[in-house]
């Protein structure tokens, strides 16, 4: 049973530890991180620890919205 197809069907939230999965880690090494991080959090191994996913079905997504300063 795929994990990702579990979730959506019991309409909750999960939480898992461990290291990233394979997609996730290949797509942190694909960020320039010299561009987008301070020296010291670029040369962080590894870059990133953690992720939060968000799953929507076909016709749901985010609801029109103004974001807080801090996010622009």
């Amino acid at each position: 049973l795929d994990l990702a197809a579990a979730i959506l069907a019991s309409g909750c939230l999960a939480m898992f530890f461990g290291v990233l999965p394979a997609w996730a880690q290949r797509l942190a090494q694909m960020l320039p991180l010299g561009l987008l991080l301070p020296g010291p959090l670029a040369a962080r191994a590894p870059a990133f620890d953690q992720a939060i996913v968000n799953l929507y079905r076909p016709g749901e997504g985010i609801a029109p919205h103004v974001d807080l300063a801090r996010f622009q």
